[in-house]
């Protein structure tokens, strides 16, 4: 199963880009918090399902994905047991055969080497993939390119190399 999440930001409620997203994919669920994040995540797969590939868009820098008012960085990865524990609720629902792809559509997200790497541990070794350049569902392509972590290993993508890893996943063109 695919899982597609706009993350709803206090900014983004009267801009031009919110409206748009409205009408472009209104049946995307929206996110406030990482823990709707994981409620979501855990009621689409309560059949039974696994999820293949689950595309977060949002913002970021390159400390941290933004998930509403919320920041996951490498503090909050190490330092904060509720984050933590609400991450680790998702490593279950991940599919392991094929191996799920979780896309971090945030900008600059992928600059952060500890933040994709540890992610991906802590959801016991599935893919995780941000670009470490600005990214949106408006801007075709990831600038700039990605990193991209299976448990500690990690390479760095060039913009070409992400056509072929975004083939058919829909990631970095509308992605819906």
């Amino acid at each position: 199963m695919n899982i597609h999440l706009i993350v709803r930001n206090p900014v983004d409620e009267a801009s031009i880009l919110e409206r748009a997203a409205q009408v472009l994919y209104p049946d995307v669920p929206r996110i406030d918090t990482l823990f709707d994040l994981v409620c979501v995540c855990e009621k689409l797969c309560s059949t039974g399902d696994r999820i293949g590939i689950l595309e977060i868009l949002g913002h970021g820098n390159e400390f941290e994905m933004a998930i509403g008012r919320e920041g996951i960085g490498e503090y909050e990865l190490n330092s904060d047991p509720r984050v933590r524990a609400d991450l680790v609720r998702l490593s279950p629902l991940f599919s392991r055969r094929p191996l799920a792809r979780v896309f971090l559509g945030g900008c600059y997200v992928g600059r952060h080497w500890r933040i994709v790497p540890a992610l991906s541990r802590l959801w016991s070794g599935v893919e995780v993939i941000a670009g470490r350049g600005m990214q949106n569902p408006f801007l075709a392509g990831v600038e700039g390119g990605a990193t991209v972590c299976v448990d500690m290993n990690c390479s760095r993508l060039r913009p070409r190399g992400i056509a072929k890893l975004a083939a058919g996943v829909g990631w970095g063109a509308p992605p819906f």
